[in-house]
């Protein structure tokens, strides 16, 4: 007897927790709006120079920071800093971007995205883009990668992360 309570209390319990992760993404899903940070770290690649900075080869670190609002599932407008860092030359600039994101999944939790904006350094502004997908591994939380890149007619400087974004 004792052990059928101890299965059916398990049983229970272990109820209670999934419904509670089912409450909490669908809690997620319907609540889209709002502001979330997105940061990430990886390598930068490059096509001559942008800013009147040009890298001779590509490698070294690069960070990012954005800060955003996510209108709803589809349409988010963010803002960041964005850091290059080839050898002994380093670019730090300043986004601006739209970003449109397109949620797959029967529980939506993964996600491409395209950014398109403007980016700005040393009075003087280049054209900014992006692509990437994430993945929700938490409510609050996703994981991507993603490929930002200032550029010109002729050259750009891209910088490929790993990033982490939390929704608050």
């Amino acid at each position: 007897m004792k052990k059928v309570l101890l299965v059916l209390s398990l049983l229970f319990f272990s109820t209670i927790g999934f419904s509670q992760t089912v409450q909490s993404w669908e809690n997620a899903l319907s609540n889209q709006r709002g502001f979330y940070l997105d940061g990430g770290v990886g390598t930068v690649y490059s096509h001559e120079d942008v800013f009147g900075y040009t890298f001779n080869e590509s490698g070294g670190f690069a960070g990012v920071l954005f800060l955003g609002y996510q209108v709803n599932r589809y349409l988010a407008a963010e803002a960041g800093i964005n850091y290059a860092n080839v050898s002994s030359d380093s670019l730090t600039y300043y986004p601006i971007a739209i970003k449109g994101t397109l949620p797959l999944g029967e529980e939506k939790r993964f996600k491409l995205f395209g950014k398109l904006g403007a980016a700005f350094a040393h009075d003087d502004s280049e054209g900014f883009w992006g692509i990437g997908a994430a993945y929700g591994v938490l409510p609050n939380l996703d994981v991507g990668i993603e490929l930002n890149a200032v550029s010109s007619l002729f050259s750009s400087v891209g910088l490929a992360t790993i990033n982490l974004i939390y929704h608050f």
